[in-house]
């Protein structure tokens, strides 16, 4: 895996989505270099109210963690989200959160290499 280079500031991008359309996530994380990112099947409970909202009870459900550039945020959340049919016809979640600092054994673990403004 070659190693991804971004600059910083970094958010984690977490998405609830269809596992029938895992593949399509996966594939645009690797066209667009990030790499940094994995989808896996999700498996769980929440209470049922909360569960109807987001249809979790309908089918299964990937995870999708990706760590993306902050300048670059909007427009990938858009195209996961047109991806994912979230707001057409599929039901899930695509949310980022914004990372103060990340571990640099972590990020290592991970290839990723952030330019902290010309710091390293």
């Amino acid at each position: 895996m070659k190693t991804v280079k971004m600059k910083s500031p970094i958010s984690l991008l977490l998405g609830f989505i269809d596992d029938n359309v895992s593949k399509d996530v996966e594939k645009y994380l690797s066209d667009h270099d990030l790499n940094a990112g994995v989808v896996f099947m999700g498996k769980g409970t929440a209470e049922s109210d909360i569960a109807d909202i987001f249809g979790f009870g309908m089918s299964d459900r990937a995870v999708l963690a990706c760590i993306i550039p902050n300048a670059k945020k909007d427009k990938i959340m858009r195209d996961i989200i047109d991806i994912t049919g979230i707001e057409t016809d599929n039901y899930g979640l695509v949310m980022s959160l914004k990372l103060q600092s990340a571990d640099s054994n972590m990020l290592s673990m991970l290839n990723i290499k952030v330019d902290n403004d010309g710091k390293n």
